[in-house]
C-alpha cells in the first residue's frame, strides 16, 4: 500500500512539474539585442511596413514539414503568415526553439516581401530573426 502511495504522489508531482514549466515563457535572444526598443505590428499592418524594416510581431508559430512560419491564429492560412528564418546566433537553439511549436510568440526580424516561403504562399519573410519570446 505504501509503494501505491508513493507512486501516486511521484505522478502528481510528475504533472505539476510539466504543467509549471509550459507555464513559464522561453526566451531566446542575440546578444545585445534590442526587441524592448522596436514597435510591436499586428498582421493587418502590413501596408504601412516597408521591405527590409526591422519589426516585432505577435503570433502563433509552426515548426512542421515545409510550414516553419507564424500565424495570426492557429486557425490562419499561410497567405496570411509569414515564412521565418532565424538568425545564426540563434541557431544553434534550434531543437529548444522547435518545442515552441503552436505556442503564442513575439518574435523579431527582418522583414522581406520578396520571399515568399515554400511555394511562395506566405505573405513574406520574417527574416534573421534575433529574438523569440513565448507568451501568455
Amino acid at each position: 500500500m505504501k509503494f501505491l502511495y508513493l507512486f501516486f504522489l511521484f505522478l502528481v508531482g510528475c504533472v505539476n512539474a510539466t504543467n509549471t514549466r509550459s507555464e513559464s515563457n522561453q526566451s531566446f535572444c542575440s546578444p545585445n539585442s534590442t526587441i524592448d526598443k522596436l514597435e510591436k505590428y499586428d498582421f493587418e499592418d502590413a501596408d504601412t511596413i516597408h521591405q527590409s524594416d526591422i519589426i516585432k510581431l505577435e503570433g502563433v508559430v509552426t515548426f512542421q514539414f515545409e510550414n516553419v512560419a507564424i500565424y495570426p491564429k492557429a486557425t490562419s492560412e499561410p497567405k496570411d503568415a509569414f515564412w521565418i528564418h532565424f538568425s545564426p546566433h540563434l541557431v544553434e537553439y534550434i531543437n529548444e526553439i522547435e518545442k515552441m511549436d503552436g505556442k503564442k510568440v513575439l518574435v523579431a526580424g527582418k522583414l522581406d516581401f520578396n520571399q515568399k516561403g515554400h511555394l511562395g504562399s506566405y505573405k513574406g519573410t520574417l527574416d534573421s530573426i534575433f529574438c523569440i519570446t513565448t507568451i501568455q
